[in-house]
């Protein structure tokens, strides 16, 4: 709820793009976290800062969405983005489970995860409205 919602009232001051990039450096930081996860504290510092990460991802999607392409087929793309959203968060831990199972840590499952995030990073920076055709 604070990331959807510090996320909007964020996004509106600092733009949609720049909502989205510090999202997802939050998160490649949370999952960083996990790397040192020894105690508690730092499970409830992961939790936190990756809730709140996560719920301000959500809400950017859903302003680039709406500023670059409007909003005459915005529910049909958030369900398209949300879909897969959630295939890969579903895959996300199964693929982790599978590298702890072949090799008996979970660090190349989190390396890769931020592998993603970090190009995610880049790819948010990189994003440009998309010219529209004349009618």
């Amino acid at each position: 709820i604070l990331g959807r919602v510090g996320g909007g009232v964020f996004a509106e001051k600092k733009g949609w793009q720049f909502e989205m990039v510090i999202a997802f450096i939050g998160m490649a930081t949370a999952i960083l976290l996990l790397y040192f996860l020894k105690n508690l504290l730092v499970l409830y510092l992961f939790a936190l800062v990756f809730g709140v990460c996560h719920g301000g991802r959500m809400i950017s999607q859903t302003g680039i969405l709406g500023a670059y392409f409007g909003t005459q087929s915005l529910g049909e793309l958030i369900g398209i983005l949300n879909a897969i959203g959630t295939l890969v968060g579903a895959l996300g831990p199964m693929l982790a489970g599978f590298v702890f199972d072949r090799s008996g840590s979970y660090l190349p499952a989190l390396a890769s995860f931020i592998l993603f995030y970090a190009v995610a990073i880049v790819v948010a920076l990189r994003l440009r409205p998309p010219r529209l055709l004349p009618a």
